[in-house]
């Protein structure tokens, strides 16, 4: 019941252009295989393809790195993003204080204004007095 795998095979060129091989040597195009056939199998040799697997995990290798940089990345920007968030918070509670502050010394303000004024009410009164007082006796 189950498909099997497919099976890797050299590429086939029909009439292909002479290819550069792996091995540097230039393959002939338009001959005739064995089989009599005008079909022409580029065998690519096994170092060659060792290397390109090597080379494969290597950029496979990077990728996996690259990605975790990514994520990384993401985690400090998300840190980043609460950090930025708190301090919003810290400031918007500081503007309020400051304006709370700014209301009372205000009141303080019109209350010590006040304050004199009655001050100098009963000054005047006691002074007053006092020269009546004088003037009398």
């Amino acid at each position: 019941d189950r498909a099997e795998p497919p099976r890797a095979r050299a590429p086939v060129f029909d009439d292909a252009p002479a290819l550069p091989r792996p091995d540097g040597t230039r393959a002939t195009g338009g001959g005739v295989s064995a089989l009599g056939s005008r079909e022409q199998q580029l065998l690519i040799p096994d170092t060659y393809v060792a290397q390109r697997a090597d080379a494969s995990s290597r950029i496979e290798a990077q990728v996996s790195e690259v990605a975790s940089m990514f994520g990384r990345v993401a985690q400090l920007v998300k840190d980043q993003n609460e950090s930025v968030e708190r301090i919003e918070v810290n400031v918007e509670a500081a503007a309020a204080d400051v304006e709370a502050a700014e209301t009372a010394l205000v009141q303080r303000l019109n209350t010590m204004s006040s304050t004199t004024v009655t001050a100098l009410k009963v000054g005047g009164i006691v002074l007053t007095t006092l020269v009546c007082y004088v003037f009398l006796v």
